[in-house]
């Protein structure tokens, strides 16, 4: 008789399905000569058989070799359930860590992008801290030199006008008069001032003294503007070092130097 297929494909099959496939038998596989009366014989048997099989089926006895396929196919099952497992555990573990990478992505480029406008931020506000100090620096460039204007014109004036010729008691001294500044400007005598009022005239050299005198008002307006200004920038310059200082203890890192 031809051999059996044992291939795993049939590992399923019962006795009567692993029959019922099984090839014909020939005259090749007996050994003794047979007659075509004999083969037809046989042939005729192996229908009859196999009709009966078919109507009743599960007639034949597994065997061993039927019930080591099954135990074989149990263990396959049994494998390849693990293996479905094993599986399904590694594509949740590499669906969970794809997730996570996605979350980490996602939060790093929130990060950085906090960062990046965190830096943003913090490079325009040390601009305008460095702006405030340059702006500071040339406030006071034109704040001291105005100061210097001022100091020496006061005390040229105190030279040349002494207070005793200001204090004459007359109703007409009581008039609005430039200041010593302006009448030394204008190359007016105090004296002058109050000979006009008491003649009721004005010169033009006096006029003139007015007109310095309100120039001299407006100079020492926009000085002081300019230096409010400054001071204002230098208070803000100072609270930025003091927080540094204090930020980095740099008191307590100079005080260690030292011991």
């Amino acid at each position: 008789m031809a051999t059996v297929d044992t291939s795993i494909a049939n590992y399923g099959l019962t006795a009567d399905e692993i029959f019922l496939r099984a090839p014909r038998l020939n005259k090749d596989d007996v050994g003794e000569c047979l007659t075509d009366s004999n083969i037809e014989l046989i042939e005729e048997f192996e229908d009859a058989w196999k009709q009966f099989l078919i109507s009743r089926p599960g007639t034949l006895p597994p065997g061993q070799k039927i019930k080591n396929f099954k135990n074989i196919q149990t263990r396959l099952n049994e494998i390849e359930g693990k293996k479905q497992n094993v599986c399904m555990e590694l594509q949740r573990q590499l669906d969970l860590l794809a997730s996570s990478r996605g979350k980490l992505e996602e939060d790093f480029d929130n990060q950085k992008l906090d960062a990046t406008i965190q830096q943003k931020d913090l490079i325009r506000d040390l601009e305008r801290k460095i702006d405030d100090i340059a702006m500071a620096d040339k406030l006071y460039s034109e704040v001291l030199s105005w100061e210097h204007y001022f100091d020496n014109l006061e005390s040229n004036t105190s030279t040349v006008h002494s207070d005793a010729s200001l204090s004459t008691k007359t109703e007409a001294s009581q008039v609005v008069k430039p200041t010593n500044e302006a009448l030394y400007l204008a190359n007016v005598k105090p004296s002058d001032i109050v000979d006009a009022a008491r003649c009721g005239n004005s010169e033009a050299r006096l006029l003139r003294a007015y007109r310095i005198d309100n120039a001299l008002l407006k100079a020492k307006a926009a000085m002081m503007k300019r230096e409010a200004d400054r001071l204002e920038k230098n208070i803000r310059s100072d609270k930025i070092i003091s927080d540094f200082l204090m930020e980095n203890d740099i008191w307590g890192v100079l005080a260690s130097q030292k011991k």
